[in-house]
C-alpha cells in the first residue's frame, strides 16, 4: 500500500522543468523576489498563476492553472476603482450641500458658502513651507510660529534698550511661577472623593446665578440645551441624589461662567465686587474636585466635557495660556474618545444627542483654535481628523430629548445665531491666519499676503450684504453679531499684515493700520460702557482689545511724529484705563506685560524721535 500511494504520487505529479541559471520568472522579477526558476516555479504555483520567462512564447509556458486576469481584465477593474472613487467625491459633495458644515437657514448657507470659497492659490508642493523657532532659555524653551505677539515682541526687543524687562516668551518659558495656581488631581489615579458641600453655593443663589448665565454666557457661548440643563440644575440644587458626579461638575462650570461674565465695577446683588476674585478660585477647585470624583479621564461623559469645555473657554480669559492649551489637549483626545468627531448620524444616534454633540464638538474646535493663537503655535486639529457637521441653526424650544425626527435649519435668527458666526470666522482664521505647514497639512491653498487681505475684503463685504438682509440691528443679539464680524474681520487683517513679511514701510500703509486697530478698539470699548451689550463683550475683550492695542502702539512706535494722530493716542490711553479696571491684579498676565512694554517704547517715539516720511524721501 505504502508503495502504490508512492507510484500513484509520482504517477500525478506534474513534471517540473529546470530553466538556466541567471533567469527569473517575469513575476518573480517584477516584485524583486527570489525565484527556484522551476517551470512553473513555487511563487506562481502558490498564486496559481501563469508562471512565463523572458524570451518564452506563451505556448512554451507551463501552467496548472490559466491566468485569472489578463492586462485588459487589470486595466477594467483600476478603472472600475477610479469610477467608484469619483462617485464617493460627488456624493461626499452631495452631502455638504443638503447639511455638511453648512448652516441651515437660506441666507446662512450662502454664508457657508462665501467662507468656504478661498482664491486657488499656487501649487501646494511647490510652496516653501515656513518653520517656526524656539524660544526661551536653553534649559526651558518652547516652540511658537510666527504669530502676532511673537512677531510684535521679536520687533520691539530688537529696538528696545531702555527696559531691562525680560522678554515675554522668555519669561513663560522660565520654570519660575508667581504662585502655583492647582495642582489639579484629576489627573492623578486613585483619588479619594471629595465632599463639595462646603464649596456650593446656597440653594438661594442657585436660579440668580442661573438667569445670569442665561443672560450673559448662553447667547455668546451656546453649549447647553436650556429646558433639560435648567431641569435637572433646580432638580440638582435641592439635592445631589441619583445625578452623576459629571453634572455637578457642570454645575460648577456654569457659575463659573457666571462670575468670569460679570467684568463691570457694578455687579449687583448677586455676586460683591471684591468677591469676585474669591468665588473665581473657589469654582476653579469646585469644578476640579467634581471631575475627580466623576473619573472623567477614564469614563468620561458628555457632561463631563460640556463641563471642561466651558470652564476652559471662560478661564483662558484669565489663567496661565500653557496650561490652557495643554488641558485643551486632553479635551480633544477625550472628545474624540467619545466619538465626537465622527458626525453623530452616522453614529446612528438620536436627533436630540447628534444636535448636542454638534454644539459641544464645534465649541472644542472653537477652543483649539484660540488657545493656539494665544499660544503662538498651529490648531491641533486638522480637517482629515474629523467630519462632524455644523450645529443646526435652531432654538432650544425646537429640540426635545424625545424627538424621532432631525430639526430643521431655521431662515430666522436663533438662539445660536452668534455662536454659528463665531464657527464660521473660526474656520477663516484656520485658513489665513496660520502656518504654510498647517494650511498644507489641511489641503487649503497657500496664499500670499495680498491674496489673504483682498480674501478679508472680501469676505467682509459679502457678509456685510447678508447680513443687512436678514440681521435686524435693533434686536441687540443681531447688532451684536455684525459688530463682532467687522471687528474679528478687521483683527485679521491687521494681524495678516504684520505677521507677514517685513513691517510695513510706508507711512500710508502704517496709517492704515493705525486706523483699522483704532476702530476695533473704539467698538470694544463702546460695546463694554454699554449697559445693553457689556453683558455679552466679556467673551471677546481679550482677544479684540489685547491684541488690536499692541497692534495699535506697535506701529505707533515705528510711525514718523508728523504722521501720528492724537485721537489714536487718546483710543489707546482710554482701552488701558479700561482694562486695568477689568485686571483683578492677582493673576499677572504676560501679555499684559508686554502691552506695558510697548506702550512705553511708543511714548518714547511720541516724545523725543524724530522721523521722516519714507515717501516723502522718495
Amino acid at each position: 500500500m505504502r508503495g502504490r500511494r508512492g507510484h500513484a504520487s509520482s504517477a500525478t505529479a506534474p513534471v517540473l522543468r529546470s530553466v538556466a541559471p541567471g533567469r527569473s520568472c517575469v513575476a518573480c522579477r517584477r516584485r524583486k523576489i527570489r525565484c527556484d526558476r522551476k517551470q512553473p516555479c513555487s511563487y506562481c504555483t502558490r498564486l496559481k498563476t501563469g508562471c512565463s520567462y523572458p524570451g518564452e512564447s506563451e505556448e512554451d509556458s507551463i501552467s496548472p492553472r490559466r491566468p485569472q486576469y489578463d492586462q485588459d481584465d487589470l486595466v477594467a477593474r483600476l478603472e472600475q476603482v477610479e469610477k467608484s472613487l469619483r462617485l464617493l467625491r460627488e456624493q461626499q459633495r452631495d452631502d455638504d450641500d443638503r447639511g455638511g458644515r453648512s448652516l441651515g437657514s437660506e441666507s446662512l448657507q450662502q454664508l457657508g458658502t462665501t467662507l468656504g470659497e478661498m482664491p486657488a492659490g499656487p501649487d501646494l508642493a511647490m510652496q516653501p513651507v515656513s518653520c517656526g523657532r524656539l524660544v526661551g532659555t536653553r534649559d526651558s524653551s518652547r516652540y511658537v510660529d510666527g504669530s502676532l505677539w511673537t512677531t510684535l515682541e521679536a520687533a520691539l526687543a530688537s529696538h528696545e534698550s531702555f527696559d531691562d524687562t525680560p522678554m515675554e516668551s522668555e519669561a513663560a518659558a522660565s520654570p519660575r511661577r508667581p504662585h502655583r495656581q492647582s495642582s489639579w488631581p484629576l489627573l492623578e489615579e486613585n483619588q479619594p472623593m471629595y465632599d463639595l458641600s462646603l464649596i456650593r453655593p446656597r440653594t438661594d443663589r442657585v436660579f440668580p446665578l442661573w438667569q445670569v448665565y442665561l443672560e450673559n454666557v448662553d447667547p455668546v457661548l451656546k453649549l447647553l440645551h436650556v429646558p433639560t440643563t435648567q431641569r435637572r440644575l433646580m432638580q440638582a440644587s435641592q439635592t445631589s441624589q441619583g445625578f452623576p458626579a459629571s453634572f455637578e461638575a457642570l454645575t460648577f462650570a456654569i457659575y463659573h461662567a457666571v462670575v468670569t461674565s460679570m467684568q463691570t465695577s457694578v455687579l449687583g446683588s448677586i455676586v460683591a465686587a471684591d468677591e469676585r476674585h474669591d468665588l473665581l478660585r473657589k469654582y476653579d477647585i469646585g469644578i476640579e474636585r467634581a471631575l475627580a470624583n466623576a473619573d472623567f479621564m477614564k469614563t468620561p461623559d458628555m457632561f463631563c466635557l460640556q463641563a471642561l469645555t466651558l470652564y476652559l473657554s471662560c478661564a483662558r480669559l484669565r489663567r496661565d495660556r500653557d496650561w490652557i492649551w495643554t488641558m485643551t489637549g486632553v479635551l480633544v483626545r477625550l472628545a474624540m474618545k467619545l466619538g465626537l468627531h465622527r458626525d453623530p448620524e452616522v453614529l446612528k444616534l438620536s436627533p436630540f444627542d447628534c444636535e448636542m454633540r454638534r454644539r459641544l464638538w464645534w465649541q472644542i474646535v472653537v477652543l483649539d483654535v484660540l488657545t493656539a493663537q494665544d499660544n503662538d503655535t498651529d490648531p491641533s486639529m486638522l480637517e482629515h481628523s474629523f467630519d462632524t457637521q455644523f450645529p443646526t441653526n435652531v432654538d432650544d424650544q425646537a429640540l426635545d430629548i424625545s424627538m424621532s425626527t432631525p430639526a430643521t435649519n431655521s431662515s430666522k435668527r436663533t438662539d445660536m445665531a452668534f455662536t454659528l458666526r463665531r464657527i464660521q470666522l473660526v474656520q477663516v482664521a484656520r485658513k489665513v491666519l496660520f502656518s504654510n505647514h498647517f494650511s498644507k497639512s489641511n489641503g487649503y491653498p497657500i496664499l500670499s499676503r495680498d491674496e489673504k487681505l483682498q480674501h478679508i475684503n472680501d469676505l467682509n463685504a459679502s457678509l456685510k450684504q447678508a447680513d443687512d438682509a436678514s440681521l435686524d440691528i435693533n434686536v441687540p443679539i443681531c447688532f451684536m453679531v455684525k459688530d463682532y464680524t467687522a471687528t474679528e474681520l478687521s483683527r485679521m487683517y491687521v494681524v495678516i499684515s504684520l505677521i507677514h513679511g517685513e513691517a510695513p514701510s510706508t507711512t500710508t500703509v502704517q496709517r492704515g493700520l493705525v486706523a483699522r486697530s483704532q476702530e476695533v478698539l473704539e467698538r470694544v470699548m463702546a460695546l463694554r460702557n454699554s449697559d445693553q451689550y457689556r453683558r455679552w463683550v466679556w467673551l471677546t475683550l481679550k482677544d479684540l482689545g489685547w491684541g488690536m492695542a499692541a497692534s495699535l502702539l506697535h506701529v505707533l512706535r515705528s510711525l514718523p511724529k508728523n504722521h501720528q494722530n492724537e485721537s489714536s493716542w487718546q483710543t489707546a490711553e482710554q482701552f488701558f484705563a479700561l482694562c486695568n479696571g477689568y485686571q483683578d491684579g492677582k493673576e499677572p498676565d504676560s501679555r499684559w506685560t508686554l502691552l506695558e512694554r510697548l506702550r512705553r517704547s511708543a511714548e518714547a517715539n511720541r516724545a523725543g524721535m524724530e522721523g521722516s516720511d519714507p515717501e516723502a524721501a522718495t
